[in-house]
């Protein structure tokens, strides 16, 4: 049965490495090739449930659940990105190899976790929480990390992340899985139950202790008294049918419950032979690490003298993609995996820095601006926070309006005529008018809130330093021209 876990093995690789992709390559075409991965991901299928894909997100939770039912926790080992994260680091076998024991399911502690995390998700100000403890998202946060061109909040949490699930694999295999993933809890219910399992035939098993010495997920109990053979706890259990072939007389099959202590053994291999080992993980580790982390640009003028970067104004409500429907529906959908963050080309969705709304996506324009003609991050979006829409749609979607500030324009400041934020307004709701009413000699823009869609290019191109004379304050509901 050692076919179940090449197969495992190559569907893990394939589902990684297309996240990988997805989440590194800001090109439509990854979005396209690519996106189904991030759609099966547990918690973005249930974020989905309700107006929004419903049938489609309804139709991935069926299958995760049958999936489960029939092969146990499954997901965990081919499916979930974060778990073959961890295999990939226990592969690296850093320091000396660690023999593993069992150990009981903490029930506790275990269903504590998964009702703190639902509660948690429930209450729109603490759910950032909760998008922390979740695997699918943990992982994108460390793979965009590793792409970020600055050093700022975003990169060092993926790095603590990525540097701390390194060690926990190494030492304790899938303990996280087991104990504080809340996905995997859930998964347990339905696995304990699981149609084909591990089984250990008791004719043959010598009870050498080397399954339960190498199941990364101490599931395999020892040997109780009165019985001749060890069993494995299905509630642990991540379904990598690696005890198989570490079994060296061949005494661990796959079979159902009603077959326990039934199995025939295969005569026809020679005990001891393990020919499906692979390192086909091995791959998974080289693209993760090929990632690097980018230099920072320094914007040089004529390359005699250096622009001040400018500074993110304090905005009242932050800048949304357009699609977000609202902030509310935003937050509560948003998983912050950071996904449409790695998709923008002009890289203006930053991960925000608010605790309430920690690593959830917002505009901020001071290296460029949304364009009318990109919908990439709708196209990408898992959970549907932001909503597709059609780039025929994007002009006329107002994801805020330009404001004003007298203080900072250079008409005013330096005495110097511009009049670049009304120039360059893609939708004509900037025009220059006298600012005699405001003790300006000069020309000063007039924005007409019913026009402007808040793209941030006037925020954007307007020559004030450090702070924008101009920038884009959000709506809390997106509304439409």
């Amino acid at each position: 049965m050692n076919w179940m876990r090449a197969i495992r093995i190559m569907v893990a690789t394939v589902v990684t490495v297309s996240l990988i992709l997805l989440f590194v390559v800001p090109a439509g075409w990854a979005a396209h090739y690519f996106g189904w991965a991030a759609e099966i991901q547990l918690l973005p299928a249930v974020l989905s449930i309700g107006k929004y894909g419903g049938l489609a997100a309804s139709a991935v939770l069926v299958l995760l659940i049958i999936l489960t039912w029939i092969f146990g926790r499954v997901y965990c080992s081919a499916i979930c990105p974060l778990g073959v994260m961890q295999d990939v680091f226990r592969r690296l076998k850093i320091g000396r190899r660690v023999q593993y024991r069992y150990r009981a399911e903490n029930k506790t502690l275990r269903w504590s976790i998964l009702v703190v995390f639902v509660i948690l998700l429930c209450i729109p100000s603490l759910a950032f929480i909760a998008r922390f403890m979740d695997p699918y998202s943990a992982f994108g946060r460390i793979v965009t990390a590793a792409s970020r061109h600055a050093l700022d909040a975003a990169f060092w949490t993926g790095v603590v992340w990525f540097a701390g699930l390194g060690i926990w694999s190494q030492l304790r295999g899938r303990e996280y899985c087991n104990t504080l993933c809340p996905v995997g809890t859930i998964l347990s219910l339905i696995s304990r139950v699981a149609w084909l399992r591990p089984l250990v035939n008791q004719s043959q098993c010598t009870q050498c202790g080397a399954c339960e010495k190498q199941c990364k997920a101490e599931a395999i109990t020892p040997a109780k008294r009165g019985e001749k053979y060890p069993t494995v706890d299905m509630t642990k259990c991540v379904a990598c049918y690696d005890c198989i072939g570490n079994c060296p007389v061949e005494a661990i099959q796959i079979g159902t419950p009603y077959n326990r202590g039934k199995i025939v053994p295969d005569e026809s291999k020679a005990p001891g032979t393990d020919e499906s080992r692979r390192r086909f993980l091995g791959i998974l580790g080289g693209v993760a690490i090929a990632a690097t982390v980018k230099a920072q640009e320094v914007k040089m003028d004529g390359g005699l003298a250096h622009i001040e970067k400018k500074k993110v104004p304090a905005r009242a409500i932050p800048v949304r993609p357009a699609g977000s429907v609202s902030q509310r529906h935003f937050e509560s959908h948003c998983t912050a995996c950071q996904l449409c963050v790695g998709a923008c080309p002009n890289k203006v969705l930053r991960p925000s820095q608010e605790l309430s709304r920690w690593m959830q996506p917002e505009l901020q324009f001071e290296e460029g601006y949304c364009m009318i003609t990109c919908n990439r991050c709708s196209e990408v979006c898992p959970t549907e926070a932001i909503t597709p829409i059609q780039l025929s749609d994007k002009s006329s979607i107002r994801t805020g309006h330009a404001v004003w500030i007298k203080d900072n324009c250079v008409v005013g400041t330096d005495q110097v005529a511009c009049g670049s934020c009304a120039e360059h307004c893609p939708t004509g709701a900037i025009t220059m008018v006298s600012g005699q009413s405001v003790g300006i000699n000069g020309l000063i823009p007039a924005v007409d809130e019913e026009k402007c869609i808040g793209c941030g290019k006037c925020e954007y191109l307007c020559p004030a330093r450090p702070f924008s004379a101009i920038y884009v304050e959000g709506h809390d509901t997106q509304l439409t021209l």
